[in-house]
């Protein structure tokens, strides 16, 4: 449909409506006009008829009388010379016609008076006198009248229409086109001018007024809307920097539009250093402040706030563009711009007066107008990954072979999600060992394998287990496993000379509201002996919430569980809470074991070690011992147990029966 039929068709519907009605009301008061002069004509013969018969009645009953049809016969002439009077009979006694004038057929009205003579008061009957009119004629004049009328008002009509089509579209249509050109026209996204009609002011606002008010505010409210959404969709709520949406519409635009020539631009990915320590001991307030400081900082750096972002948690993205053409210079480039970032997060944090120290970890992407968005993002977070693994304050720039731990990554997770699904994770036993090679108790370990029989390390998949969340399912299914084995294999167990048997603790497990409640319900649903499992805590563990370990601590030996800290001495250990935690066992790591015998630095440490924990009534376990020069060493220092491969590697679990039976046996015997 075209402008102008756009334009007219309210117009034209108004002229069809008001036409029709005009049409319809005009003929309906024509149909009306002619009916009432119907009537009226109607009336007016009827009284012609009678009074003309009711004033000849005696003259023609005189002239019956004498039989005098002459006079009979001029009189009924006379009577049809009155328009109203098409036809005359007069008969007599008998019915006979004696004078019958006029045309009878259209007949319409027709009155009859009997005729009388008055013979000295006696009535003789002489006959009838019959006059009839017709309407005929009265109809032809009525059809001219309506006729007239009619054209009349086809031409009072086309005057009325023009009038008010004119004013309708004067006053209204072109009004209300204006509106809906303007209405189609309106872009939110942009500010635009108000809708304003050219019309004279009225001094009250009318319909039209009040549409145009309408129009204009809710204009100016979708675009005060999308505004507040746009900014919503494209912003982080907590920093009010860009969001990742925002960002990966920054990089497509650099990469696809706005470089003819090839340029070097870099992603950075920042993360802040053990940000979950943070918000769990300062509180998530605080960890929220400390994102908002992370992110002022970051856009004092950049002029183009365009370019900083949160990619979400504790990660920040930072766009540089135009690093040159040279691949080398750009990667300099953006590692010596990576360690201004560092620097500039590092400088002391203020907080209720007093000053703290975050450092922070990045990965950079360079990339180029023929790289693809996704994977700018996905190899800046990889080289992010590889940098935390790294430590605390370091940069790490992707490159192509780092593609190969990202895959071997990925099908880690996949395997540890489907074997813990399955409650296919197997466990196996070192034992610990008296210096004379006695099994005193042992550490359970977890192991991995697919279902296509490729195994993996637990250095592997633990630390990704931790990353992805799933560390608190491995220990459940651990802790299972084992408590399972020692009720299965009772008997045997309570038959050798094994006294405990030790289960790792990741720290996460620590933050688990009841975990104490948890473990020592199900060591009673199996049965266990009391303190026969050994709880072994990392070192890590302790650089938490102190007093909240020391009440777990307490809670598990409370309740029958032994007590060890493992990989002792690689930590950040505090003397001080060490005598508090209420231990039964120290285990020293197995890197100052492997240099016991060339370094007297640590024979020193382990030396030093053995004797602190003697006096805090621990016993010791070396870790890793794999030679006799290392057996030699610790017993001369009074170590109280070893365990490694000297005596045993991990066992699954019919080794492991088998070896704890061999060793018992061999105590006997050598007893």
């Amino acid at each position: 449909m075209n402008t102008i039929d756009k334009k007219s068709r309210l117009s034209s519907r108004f002229i069809l409506h008001v036409t029709s009605i005009i049409i319809i009301s005009t003929l309906l008061f024509s149909l009306m006009l002619a009916y009432e002069q119907y009537q009226t004509k109607i009336s007016e013969i009827t009284n012609s008829v009678e009074n003309t018969l009711t004033s000849n009645k005696s003259i023609i009953s005189q002239a019956l009388w004498r039989i005098d049809t002459q006079a009979l016969k001029i009189k009924a002439q006379e009577f049809l010379l009155d328009s109203s009077i098409t036809f005359v009979q007069i008969s007599d006694e008998n019915g006979k016609n004696i004078i019958k004038l006029g045309n009878s057929e259209d007949v319409n009205i027709k009155k009859s008076v009997d005729l009388y003579h008055n013979d000295n008061g006696k009535k003789i009957f002489l006959g009838k006198l019959t006059l009839a009119g017709s309407t005929k004629s009265i109809l032809k004049d009525i059809e001219s009248s309506v006729l007239i009328l009619v054209l009349q008002s086809i031409l009072l009509i086309v005057i009325i229409i023009f009038y008010i089509t004119y004013i309708f579209k004067r006053l209204i249509s072109d009004h209300l086109v204006t509106i809906q050109h303007y209405v189609n026209k309106i872009d939110i996204e942009k500010k635009q001018s108000p809708l304003a009609l050219q019309r004279s002011k009225n001094k009250f606002a009318d319909e039209l007024d009040d549409t145009v008010k309408a129009i204009n505010y809710m204009r100016q409210e979708a675009h005060t809307h999308y505004q507040k959404v746009e900014y919503q969709t494209l912003h982080d709520s907590l920093t009010n920097l860009y969001n990742r949406k925002a960002i990966e519409k920054q990089i497509k635009e650099i990469v696809q539009h706005k470089y003819l020539k090839q340029q070097y631009h870099a992603l950075f990915l920042i993360s802040i250093d053990h940000f979950k320590f943070i918000n769990d001991s300062l509180g998530h307030q605080m960890g929220d402040f400390v994102l908002q400081e992370v992110a002022q900082r970051l856009l004092l750096l950049n002029i183009n706030e365009k370019d900083v972002g949160r990619l979400g948690g504790d990660i920040f993205m930072f766009v540089i563009e135009d690093m040159g053409t040279n691949i080398e210079q750009a990667k300099k480039t953006a590692l010596d711009y990576g360690q201004h970032i560092l620097e500039v997060i590092q400088e002391p944090l203020k907080i209720k007066q007093l000053e703290y120290h975050i450092s922070a970890s990045i990965g950079i992407k360079l990339f180029g107008k023929e790289s693809n968005v996704d994977t700018i993002i996905k190899n800046a977070d990889n080289a992010l990954h590889r940098a935390k693994l790294k430590g605390v304050n370091q940069i790490e720039l992707f490159y192509p072979k780092m593609q190969v731990s990202i895959d071997r990554r990925l099908r880690i997770e996949e395997v540890l999600r489907e074997e813990i699904k399955n409650n296919r994770l197997i466990v196996n036993f070192q034992p610990k060992c008296y210096l004379n090679g006695v099994i005193y108790s042992a550490e359970s370990l977890v192991r991995m394998q697919s279902v296509d029989g490729e195994f993996f390390s637990p250095a592997e998949f633990i630390p990704i287990a931790e990353d992805i969340g799933l560390i608190i399912e491995i220990g459940k299914q651990v802790m299972m496993k084992v408590f399972d084995f020692i009720h299965q294999n009772r008997a045997l167990i309570e038959q050798s000379s094994i006294q405990s048997i030790a289960i790792n603790i990741s720290p996460t497990h620590f933050a688990i509201d009841g975990f104490c409640d948890q473990l020592t319900a199900l060591s009673r649903q199996y049965n266990l002996p009391e303190n026969f499992i050994t709880i072994e805590i990392t070192e890590e563990a302790t650089v938490t919430n102190i007093q909240h370990l020391i009440d777990i601590m307490n809670c598990l030996k409370k309740s029958g569980f032994n007590l060890s800290i493992d990989d002792f001495g690689t930590g950040y250990s505090s003397l001080q809470y060490l005598q508090k935690f209420p231990l039964d066992e120290l285990k020293i790591d197995k890197s100052f074991i492997d240099e016991i015998v060339t370094k007297p630095q640590s024979q020193a440490i382990v030396k030093t070690i053995i004797t602190m924990a003697h006096n805090l009534d621990f016993h010791v376990v070396a870790e890793g011992v794999e030679d006799a020069e290392q057996l030699a060493l610790l017993r001369e220092y009074g170590c109280d147990l070893i365990q490694g491969y000297l005596f045993s590697k991990p066992l699954d679990e019919k080794a492991f029966i088998n070896k704890l039976m061999k060793s018992y046996h061999e105590a006997v015997a050598n007893s």
